[in-house]
């Protein structure tokens, strides 16, 4: 299909990589903002941890077929507001701002926030954030059950940090037993010195530490330090909100 409309793709993570190169291919004049100083959004950031330096392909392919296209523009460090969005005047407009972790507890087996629960998040980690210095005891609670908590305590544990990994779920990363992976994942955690406990959820946060409880009995124990919570994840919508009613979006 060609056409002569304009497209206005907000966030260049790779949902927005995605539509501007199908929008691109199809002739349409495609203009992708960004407001972080690197296109590829979670994959760029993520593909930094320990093991994950492979994911950064899905950017890199994307990219390299956008430079290939006289039609579509990518613009770095350009974050949008919803007036900045109507005063453009695309003929259409796309949002693919991504989503950010949560720092309360709630997943799949919490519902209701924490109390207390005011967590660092795999957001934070890859921002460099750190729970106070290396040596220091931290909880990476793990109630998103894929690859994300098994690689922040991985990378936490090789920084110096005192790791244990609390999970809910009966194994580290159940998820990954679906691609084969979760037997070498708990072991590299355990040869790293990182302690596993199954079955245990997060029920409070207090000053200086953390208490889990028994999924099965119910019985309680104190953690000291931190704790990064992986857990679930909120779709960044404040600017669609901002937007709804006003334009197509």
């Amino acid at each position: 299909k060609e056409s002569d409309s304009t497209v206005l793709i907000i966030g260049a993570g790779p949902a927005g990589l995605e539509a501007a190169l199908g929008l691109g291919k199809r002739g349409y004049d495609v203009i992708l903002a960004e407001a972080r100083i690197e296109a590829g959004g979670r994959v760029s950031r993520e593909s930094r941890l320990p093991g994950l330096n492979e994911w950064a392909r899905v950017r890199d392919y994307r990219l390299g077929q956008i430079e290939r296209l006289s039609n579509v523009r990518i613009y770095l460090e350009s974050e949008m507001d919803a007036g900045q969005v109507q005063e453009f005047g695309a003929d259409a407009v796309a949002l693919a701002t991504g989503a950010l972790w949560r720092n309360d507890g709630v997943g799949r087996s919490i519902r209701f926030p924490v109390p207390g629960c005011e967590a660092l998040t795999p957001d934070d980690i890859m921002d460099g954030k750190r729970p106070h210095q290396p040596g220091s005891a931290v909880t990476v609670y793990d109630d998103d059950h894929y690859y994300m908590a098994s690689v922040i305590a991985e990378q936490l544990a090789s920084e110096g940090y005192r790791v244990t990994l609390a999970t809910p779920g009966m194994c580290v990363a159940s998820w990954t037993e679906y691609t084969l992976e979760q037997r070498h994942i708990e072991k590299r955690l355990l040869n790293m010195g990182v302690e596993i406990l199954t079955r245990h959820e997060l029920s409070a946060v207090e000053a200086g530490g953390l208490r889990l409880a028994n999924t099965l009995t119910g019985d309680t124990r104190e953690r000291e330090g931190s704790v990064v919570s992986v857990t679930a994840r909120l779709p960044r919508d404040e600017l669609f909100d901002a937007l709804k009613g006003k334009i197509s979006v």
